[in-house]
């Protein structure tokens, strides 16, 4: 017989469609995150970003490294942005706070990724091949499709499908300890459900992630707080309401 108090259900991945203007409610949180204690999160950028760096500057393992691993970092960011968006102290370790939990499923998924970058390189190199074969008057024909013929229609639906994917699955995996696959999938529909919202947040963010890139992207010091809090407000908001 059941005892009392029942156990909550487990979370199902459901999320709920938002109005686009969300997307400036999204960007205040994430600034409101950030001026909790900016001398905390400059600290966590700066341990970032030298990860960051060193990845980059060893290809070609660096680059898988950073594939696999993205899922870690944005996960200790969001971890972060939860403490303070709940009012509780920003600490610098937090950084770190994918590898204590769920450190297995965050690195499936980083794995996931890795294998849609994989495939859409493949399918780059492959069109690459069977447009070198091409006769020069084809060649030239095709030159007004050049931007989408070595790409592909189906590389670029793979790569449109993981882009959606990406931008909710690691909150998923962190905090609701949704299988990696499930959390893709839980991504890609509520990215798809959201789009417009989701359309003004890449908008509007646009301009100043392109200002913070200019000084050898040290700007993100400052601004890559805000991305991350803008992120996890856009998945508290989805997925699980006020």
């Amino acid at each position: 017989m059941a005892s009392f108090p029942f156990a909550a259900p487990a979370f199902d991945g459901k999320s709920r469609r938002v109005v686009a203007t969300s997307a400036l409610a999204w960007i205040r949180q994430g600034w409101a995150i950030y001026a909790v204690d900016p001398g905390t999160w400059i600290a966590i950028m700066l341990g970032l970003l030298p990860i960051l760096a060193a990845l980059v500057l060893l290809p070609p393992i660096g680059h898988v490294l950073l594939i696999v691993l993205t899922p870690l970092l944005v996960g200790g960011m969001l971890f972060a942005c939860r403490h303070a968006a709940r009012e509780q102290a920003v600490r610098w370790r937090e950084l770190f706070a994918g590898l204590r939990r769920n450190a297995p499923g965050l690195l499936a998924l980083g794995g996931l990724y890795l294998g849609g970058v994989l495939l859409i390189a493949g399918a780059l190199a492959l069109s690459g091949d069977n447009l070198a074969g091409i006769r020069p008057e084809a060649a030239r024909a095709l030159s007004g499709a050049r931007t989408l013929g070595p790409i592909g229609l189906p590389s670029l639906l793979v790569a449109a499908v993981l882009l959606l994917a990406t931008g909710f699955a690691p909150a998923l995996v962190l905090f609701n300890r949704l299988p990696p696959l499930r959390a893709l999938k839980a991504s890609v529909s509520a990215s798809l459900k959201n789009l417009p919202a989701l359309l003004l947040l890449a908008l509007l963010g646009s301009l100043p992630c392109l200002v913070a890139a200019l000084p050898f992207g040290l700007g993100f010091i400052f601004l890559g707080p805000v991305v991350a809090g803008s992120m996890y407000a856009s998945y508290h908001d989805i997925f699980l309401g006020d």
